[in-house]
């Protein structure tokens, strides 16, 4: 799930409402018979508990049925669920969206929007399927995320674009299963920007393997800077992390790999209580942070 505003907008996440506008890909028909695949049409099988429901589910027949997007760069993008553009003073609420084409939801240019009770599911080895993009929006949510790459905020400066995001506060959300919990990224290098004035409070956490995250060395694609020598120019301050609590899949609960050309600054933990489901204890590694704050944190603070 990806988050990221245009030069000089200001985002205040109040959930949103929009006006659903999709364009339709005229692809090649394909058909599955289940049969083939081991289902019985006699009346009395449920035979959606066989085995052949994880088959069917598969990447390789989901996107086969639409394109040829695992072998084909160059494939027709699939459209998403719900998109929502220019729609102000709106509510969404109490929805459900499960394995998406692309992207769950899209919303562009919304404002005092509240969304809440959206519930987002796809199969933990669907393809890169994010659960909402948000671009120049004021909005709040609230939703449950299960499994997926949590909550991305970015990521900024790609392309060398100038992304200027403030006054974001994301709270009362469950994640489980995920990737990510909670994600603030920026491209290296990028040029100079502002990412500031974030707060994300009271979330559950079941089984992420970052729950955690701030990555000011994103490169999904080479050539990549060398680890550890993030020339990212976003500028990453006054940051809140408050009531976040559950467990994680891996040791590391709570990775800041700030800037070393800006590091982060002002960044808050309160009341944190993260464990590690595994054998030992969560831990923090930090790179690049300055003039941190910790209250009720675990895992122990490392700047």
């Amino acid at each position: 799930m990806a988050l990221s505003s245009g030069l000089g907008i200001f985002l205040t996440f109040f959930l949103f409402v929009c006006v659903f506008e999709a364009s339709v890909i005229a692809l090649p028909q394909k058909i599955f018979n289940v049969m083939n695949y081991g289902a019985v049409a006699d009346g009395k099988t449920d035979s959606s508990q066989l085995k052949v429901v994880e088959l069917w589910m598969a990447k390789d027949l989901l996107l086969g049925a639409y394109n040829d997007c695992a072998q084909n760069s160059q494939c027709p993008p699939l459209p998403a669920t719900l998109r929502f553009d220019f729609v102000n003073n709106s509510r969404v609420h109490h929805l459900r969206s499960i394995n998406s084409k692309n992207a769950h939801f899209s919303i562009f240019a919304c404002n005092n929007m509240n969304i809440s009770h959206v519930k987002i599911m796809a199969p933990s080895n669907s393809p890169n399927t994010d659960g909402i993009h948000i671009v120049k929006i004021s909005t709040y949510l609230t939703f449950f995320v299960a499994p997926g790459h949590g909550i991305s905020i970015g990521s900024l400066g790609r392309d060398h674009e100038n992304d200027y995001v403030q006054g974001i506060h994301i709270r009362n959300c469950t994640f489980s299963g995920t990737e990510n919990g909670v994600r603030i990224k920026t491209w290296s290098p990028s040029l100079k920007s502002l990412a500031s004035d974030m707060k994300f409070e009271d979330i559950f956490i079941k089984n992420a393997s970052n729950p955690i995250v701030i990555d000011q060395e994103y490169c999904p694609r080479a050539p990549c800077i060398p680890e550890g020598q993030s020339t990212s120019d976003v500028q990453i301050k006054n940051v809140t992390f408050k009531n976040i609590w559950g467990t994680s899949s891996s040791k590391v609960a709570v990775n800041l790999e700030c800037s070393k050309k800006v590091p982060c600054q002002k960044i808050e933990f309160i009341n944190i209580n993260l464990s590690y489901n595994g054998h030992g204890i969560a831990t923090s590694v930090c790179a690049n942070v300055i003039d941190s704050s910790y209250t009720k944190k675990m895992p122990p603070g490392c700047v």
